[in-house]
Formats: structure tokens, C-alpha cells, sequence
């Protein structure tokens, strides 16, 4: 028996690592073809990943930081947070094996990352510090790591940029220590790891968003020391390609498929159970969510404060100046409140970029408005008793209309969720205020109060989610008081400020910079530091 079984056993294991080998050399060509790795956004999970995308990965897993930068690794990558035909279409994307880009995207943003050989995006840090130097440490998740921007574009840089042109004769030094994802669990982890060993002067904090993610898990029970042991079930999985195939493929006939229409009902209803796995989670929840979902929240609130507290203590430890950032684009959370209440508490200079760029959004609202010549009038007395009248507006800039423009959500004001049905007007009539100037309205009357999630669509069936705008719910709040209120006017495909859903622009990124410029020298620390050395001449006092 031992005869028979022997030789088919070998053969068997010597044909499973000729696939095996054979499945790693095509991955490997496939790859080395790829140009740009295409990022298509989904409103609620992506499906199964391709196994063949490991290879284009520039982060290596790591116990307490979740993940690390690979040092020395680049990637270039391709937004895809555009107009589709459909989230089938999307999800095509992701699972395309064609290394080549579709014509139609080719010339959407693209963005390189690079890691120097500590695995940060950054230039290679200086092996020692001058004595003469001004170091600032930035630490954040990826609106500080520069998400959907070249890294000259990023923030750090941005500020490093300036701090320099402003100062020539001084050697300042902008770290950005920043990375995808992370928390402020990972923040103080990291600080207390790497950070503080560079020896900074001042210390910009920089966390918010990603704690406030609904994951279903904490990062505290999650991200911890693991000890190691062998198990040959981990072994396999983790590093052969014939099982992660098979994996791949199984899963692909049990994903369900989830509409735009069941998303934005999601987000409507509060459903908590199907928005920790949605995209749309940021928009959909209030501050007051947060405690029924708690056991759901990366960094629940409390823990959020205490986190950024001991922070702080360690900066100061170290005869460093912390700055905080507040960088999300959603007003009123609860980790907003806590950074303004741990400022006033510790006396630490806070930068809230949720409200600098709401504030330009508004401004570029406005500007569009008198631009296009479409500041709304006086308000004119509600028809709707009860009700508040709202005119949605919306900008076709480049795309062609040619069955009509529709907006649909899931109130019977709007559709009751049937997509391509309610359609707008560009003939100056249902609070259209100008006929054939491609602004497209629908004045539609809502409760006070309310919150109202919604999406457009640009000449689809009736029926059927095509040609959505984004991969993205748009929502407003209605007034509590008043008569008709025109929405601002937005444009299809794009959303103000914006490189994706939850990341703002190149544009924001400089927003950004400037504010945490002039926090950094107001502060006497880089004051005493820019004027080291120079000679003391009676003047007034800086304030």
C-alpha cells in the first residue's frame, strides 16, 4: 500500500506546487504590467478581493499599528470617485484582471505613494539632528498621510514648504509620520514607539476620523501582541496562492449584491447593523448614535479623549508642544467636542479643518452662485403648511443630458426610492431659476428637521440604479424655520472640496497648511526657536 500511495502522494504534491509556481509567475507578469493600481470606491463593501492584488501592496501587517509602509515601495494610484453606469460596474473593476485601464478613466487623478526606508511618505529623515534644527513631528491618519495627493501636495509638506520660504535662514523640519488608516489607539502607540525618539520641537495630533468608524470591533482588543505559534491552517492560508484562489472564488458566488437603493434606506433608517459595513456611516450617524454603538466604534469617545489626553502628557514630557488637529469633514461629532473641550482643558492650540473647510465650501458655494447668476431671490412665503420648501440645484459641467436629470431618495417627495424617476428641470419652472443654463432643479417640501439623504442620476431607466453621480449620499438637514430655501448648487460627479467621500482635495490639503502655519508660529516655542541666537532688542511684547 505504502508503495502505491507514496508515488501518488509526490505526484500530487509536485503538480500542487507546479500550479502553485505557475499561479505566482502569472500574478508577477500581470503585475509587473500594471501602471496604476485603480482605487473604485464602493458605498458599502467592497466584495472579495482579488488574490493577485497582494503583490501590488506597499504595507506589511504589523500586530499594534495594523500595518507599517513597506520601506522603499511606490505605487501609483488611479481615482476612480467618478459618474458609472452602475455599482456592478464598479465592483467589475476591482475584480479585473486586464492590468490596462478603460478608456473612459484614463484620464481621471492619479496619485504616487513612496516610502523612504523607515516606511513613512516622506524623504529620507535626517540619520541625526543638528543641534540648529526646528523639528515638527506630524502624526495622523491618511488626511495628514496625504490620501488622493502627490506627497509635495500633502499638508506636511505643504507647511514645510512655507515655514522655509519664510524663515530661509532657519533649518526647519516638517516629519510627516502619518499613516492609512490609523487611530488615535495607533497614534500613542506610535508616539511612544518611534515618534518621540526624532526629538521634536512641536508635536501636530492629528486623529478623529478613523475613530469614529463604525468597524464593528475596537482597536484596543484587536491590534495587540499576539504570541506566536505555528499552525499549518495559517500557514497555508496566509502564503499559498492555490488556496487564496479558491478562497477568492468561493466567496465571489456568496457576496451579496446591495443596491444604492438599499444603502441609502440604510443610512435613512439608522441601521446600524448594515452601516457598520457602509461607506456612508460618517454621514448617516449623530452624536448621540454613538453611545448605542459603542461596542461597534474603532475608538469609542470616552476612550478617544483619554487617548489624545496622554498624548499630550508625553509631548509635554518631553519638551515638545502639541498642536491638535480636527480633521473630518462631518461638524458636530463627538470626537470634535472632546478636541475642544481637551483644548480648553490643557491649554493646546486646536486647528479644526472640519470647520476651515466648511467654511471655503461655502464660500465656493456662493461664488458659483453669483458666477452663474443664480443668487435665489427674496424667499417667498411656504405654500406647504407645516412644510419647508427645498429647491435642489444641480450642475451638469461636463456630462451630456439626454434623457433628463433625476434625484431620487428614499421619501415619497423624492421618489420613495425609485431611481430615474423624479426628474429635474432646466425650463425655469419647479424652482428652476433660469431656463437652458444646465442647472437642473426640483423644489420638493420636507418636515422641519429632517434629515434628507438623496443621490442623482443622469437619463437612466426608471427602476434601475443607472448612471449614478457618485459613489457617495449626499444629505442636508432641513430648517427648522423658515420659507423656501435653495440648496446650494452642486455639480454631478464632483463634490466640492472633496477627492472622495471622506478626504478632502489638493485644494483642502492647502487650506490645511496655511491654518497650521499660523497655529505653529504663534507659538512661543517656535518663536524662542526662530530667534535662538539673535540679539535681544527692546520692543513690545509679543502677544
Amino acid at each position: 500500500m505504502l508503495r502505491t500511495i507514496l508515488p501518488v502522494g509526490i505526484g500530487t504534491l509536485i503538480c500542487l506546487l507546479i500550479v502553485e509556481a505557475g499561479i505566482r509567475v502569472v500574478y508577477r507578469i500581470r503585475n509587473a504590467r500594471v501602471e496604476y493600481v485603480m482605487i473604485p470606491y464602493m458605498l458599502r463593501h467592497f466584495g472579495a478581493v482579488p488574490p493577485w492584488v497582494d503583490g501590488l501592496r506597499i504595507l506589511d501587517p504589523d500586530d499594534e499599528l495594523i500595518w507599517q509602509g513597506r520601506p522603499h515601495a511606490r505605487q501609483t494610484y488611479l481615482d476612480l470617485f467618478c459618474p458609472m453606469r452602475s455599482e456592478e460596474e464598479r465592483k467589475a473593476l476591482l475584480s479585473r484582471f486586464s492590468p490596462t485601464v478603460p478608456d473612459e478613466f484614463k484620464n481621471n487623478p492619479t496619485w504616487t505613494v513612496s516610502f523612504n526606508s523607515a516606511g513613512f511618505r516622506d524623504d529620507e529623515f535626517p540619520a541625526t539632528r543638528s543641534p540648529d534644527s526646528i523639528r515638527i513631528i506630524t502624526l495622523g491618519d491618511s488626511w495628514t498621510f496625504g490620501h488622493n495627493v502627490a506627497m509635495d501636495q500633502s499638508y506636511p509638506k505643504r507647511l514645510q514648504v512655507m515655514l522655509r520660504s519664510e524663515f530661509p535662514n532657519k533649518k526647519i523640519e516638517v516629519l510627516n509620520l502619518a499613516m492609512l488608516t490609523y487611530t488615535s489607539h495607533e497614534g500613542l502607540k506610535l508616539l511612544q514607539r518611534k515618534a518621540l525618539a526624532f526629538q521634536p520641537d512641536i508635536v501636530l495630533i492629528g486623529y478623529s476620523m478613523n475613530d469614529a468608524s463604525i468597524a464593528g470591533w475596537h482597536d484596543r482588543d484587536v491590534f495587540v501582541p499576539k504570541t506566536w505559534r505555528f499552525s499549518l491552517r495559517r500557514f497555508i492560508s496566509e502564503n499559498s496562492e492555490i488556496y487564496k484562489l479558491a478562497a477568492y472564488l468561493n466567496q465571489l458566488g456568496k457576496f451579496d449584491a446591495v443596491t444604492m437603493g438599499d444603502t441609502i434606506k440604510a443610512a435613512s433608517d439608522q441601521n446600524a447593523d448594515f452601516l457598520f459595513e457602509s461607506w456612508v456611516s460618517a454621514d448617516a450617524l449623530e452624536a448621540k448614535d454613538y453611545e448605542r454603538l459603542e461596542s461597534k466604534v474603532r475608538v469609542p469617545p470616552a476612550e478617544y479623549e483619554q487617548n489624545i489626553r496622554e498624548m499630550i502628557r508625553l509631548v509635554r514630557e518631553h519638551k515638545a508642544v502639541p498642536i491638535l488637529l480636527h480633521n473630518d469633514l462631518r461638524p458636530g461629532s463627538p470626537y470634535q467636542s472632546a478636541l475642544q473641550r481637551i483644548s480648553r482643558a490643557e491649554n493646546v492650540t486646536l486647528v479644526d479643518n472640519c470647520d476651515l473647510i466648511g467654511k471655503e465650501r461655502q464660500r465656493m458655494e456662493a461664488d458659483l452662485e453669483h458666477q452663474l447668476g443664480l443668487q435665489p431671490a427674496v424667499p417667498t412665503a411656504n405654500p406647504t403648511a407645516g412644510k419647508i420648501d427645498v429647491v435642489f440645484r444641480v450642475r451638469m459641467d461636463h456630462s451630456a443630458v439626454s434623457r433628463g436629470m433625476f434625484i431620487v431618495g428614499p421619501y415619497p417627495e423624492i421618489g420613495d426610492n425609485v431611481p430615474n424617476k423624479v426628474a429635474m428641470f432646466d425650463d425655469g419652472t419647479h424652482g428652476d431659476q433660469k431656463a437652458g443654463d444646465n442647472v437642473w432643479s426640483y423644489t420638493a417640501s420636507f418636515s422641519p428637521g429632517r434629515k434628507i439623504f438623496y443621490v442623482y442620476t443622469n437619463s437612466g431607466t426608471e427602476g434601475k440604479w443607472e448612471n449614478l453621480d457618485l459613489p457617495k449620499i449626499r444629505s442636508l438637514v432641513v430648517p427648522v424655520s423658515g420659507n423656501t430655501i435653495y440648496r446650494p448648487i452642486e455639480t454631478f460627479g464632483q463634490i466640492y472640496l472633496q477627492a472622495d467621500g471622506f478626504h478632502t482635495n489638493s485644494a483642502g490639503y492647502q487650506v490645511m497648511a496655511q491654518a497650521v502655519r499660523d497655529a505653529v508660529i504663534q507659538t512661543e516655542e517656535f518663536q524662542s526657536l526662530v530667534h535662538r541666537g539673535e540679539s535681544t532688542v527692546p520692543g513690545p511684547a509679543m502677544r
